[in-house]
Formats: C-alpha cells, sequence, structure tokens
C-alpha cells in the first residue's frame, strides 16, 4: 500500500472502523504457541500453524515501483471506514 504498516496499527484500524475502542493483549510467544498446538486438536483448526502467528510480526513490506509503472498501479492507505466491513 501507500504506507508502511504494523500489524497491531492495522488491527487498531479495524476495530475503530467498527466503532470499537481497540483493545490489544500482548500475548507470550510460548503461550500462544501452546495455544495453537491445542487448537490444531480440533478439526476447524487443524492447518493452523504458529507460522501464522509468526508472519504478523515480520517485515512485509515490497517494492512496487514495477507494478505502478507497467501496470499503473496506485497504492493507497489503509483506511476503512465502516462501510468496508460487513
Amino acid at each position: 500500500g501507500a504506507e508502511v504498516l504494523s500489524y497491531r496499527a492495522m488491527v487498531s484500524r479495524l476495530f475503530l472502523a467498527l466503532g470499537r475502542k481497540p483493545r490489544l493483549l500482548p500475548i507470550p510467544t510460548a503461550l500462544l504457541k501452546g495455544c495453537v498446538t491445542l487448537l490444531r486438536r480440533i478439526p476447524r483448526y487443524r492447518t493452523w500453524s504458529f507460522a501464522m502467528v509468526e508472519r504478523t510480526n515480520q517485515d512485509m513490506i515490497f517494492d512496487h515501483q514495477d507494478a505502478q509503472r507497467d501496470l499503473d498501479f496506485k497504492p493507497q492507505a489503509f483506511e476503512l471506514s465502516h462501510h468496508d466491513l460487513p
């Protein structure tokens, strides 16, 4: 997009778009890993992995200059309103 945004900031914006106060609770990595391990025993969550959690803390910034040049891509800021959410 047009801005660098942490996962925490993105989640906060989702709460605000829903008209709710952002409430974020930092959870230790070991506890999250244990929770994912337990959840995987439930068929619905069998495909979940701790790698999914780890990716929320990774820098996922990619250069989009080629797309801007070749496809006339115009990145936008991550701004939501209640109209964007179900």
